[in-house]
């Protein structure tokens, strides 16, 4: 999917936790939300902690840390999301 096909909600990523660390970053329902690291591409309804360290040998808060919070798209519902 062409960065040109996501819009941008405007809605701000949902955090679950007793700490930073256990942070679970997922979208709010009907949206998506897209992996913060440059170049990763990844769009799901979370981002887990197996993501992170298998994909960017990091923790999720040094994501966190080093790139940002992700972000929510919307994703349009031609493309099967």
């Amino acid at each position: 999917m062409a960065p040109s096909d996501r819009k941008s909600s405007g809605a701000s990523v949902r955090i679950r936790a007793q700490s930073e660390e256990e942070a679970i970053w997922y979208a709010p329902q009907g949206l998506r939300v897209i992996c913060p690291v440059p170049g990763c591409g990844h769009i799901g309804s979370l981002i887990s902690k197996i993501h992170c360290r298998m994909h960017h040998d990091m923790e999720r808060h040094e994501v966190g840390e080093m790139y940002g919070k992700p972000k929510t798209v919307r994703v349009d519902q031609k493309w099967g999301w």
